[in-house]
């Protein structure tokens, strides 16, 4: 994926209807197994309702943006789709999809097993991706909780963001296991 395809999906995004399921306020995602704040700096980018439990798809749930239009953009997105795979097997399973992102591309994933900030685990990924002269980073936190695969990201051109600086953006994010009385 490079900074074309990321601009050709930022500008895309831009243009769906407003709703996001969860959403209860511009900054902040909430649903029954995980609530997520960007920080004050980044502009919520409008997407689709959908429900947090049901995908045919990997689906953007929510998505920020930080200096459109700039070199610097920085965009955060979280992405779900429904999985009934433990939580290493999930995380392969990202990881070899960002490793196929296509041909000619050149992939490095480096990842470590966390928790989130109220201890649900988590791997944590740094994946490089180089495409056309052009770096992009992006730096995920993904997570299984029972019912779905969660994928919160931030990406920018490489050296934009740091890990240091990827883990403040994304710290706020809590999960637990989606509750069995609403599955």
């Amino acid at each position: 994926m490079n900074r074309t395809i990321i601009a050709a999906l930022a500008l895309a995004v831009l243009a769906l209807p407003v709703g996001a399921s969860g959403q209860t306020d511009a900054h902040t995602y909430t649903d029954p197994a995980m609530s997520y704040t960007a920080p004050a700096d980044f502009t919520p980018v409008p997407v689709p309702s959908n429900p947090p439990d049901a995908f045919e798809q990997p689906t953007i749930m929510a998505m920020f943006v930080r200096h459109p239009k700039q070199p610097d953009v920085t965009e955060i997105s979280l992405t779900m789709e429904n999985t009934t795979e433990e939580l290493a097997s999930y995380e392969s399973d990202v990881e070899s999809k960002a490793r196929n992102t296509g041909t000619g591309d050149s992939v490095f994933v480096k990842k470590q097993l966390v928790t989130l900030a109220n201890g649900m685990p988590a791997y944590f990924l740094n994946i490089t991706i180089s495409a056309d002269a052009t770096e992009i980073q992006t730096f995920e936190y993904v997570w299984v909780d029972r019912l779905r695969g969660v994928i919160l990201a931030a990406s920018s051109r490489y050296g934009v963001i740091d890990e240091r600086s990827a883990k403040k953006m994304l710290s706020t994010a809590t999960a637990t296991a989606y509750p069995r009385n609403q599955i």
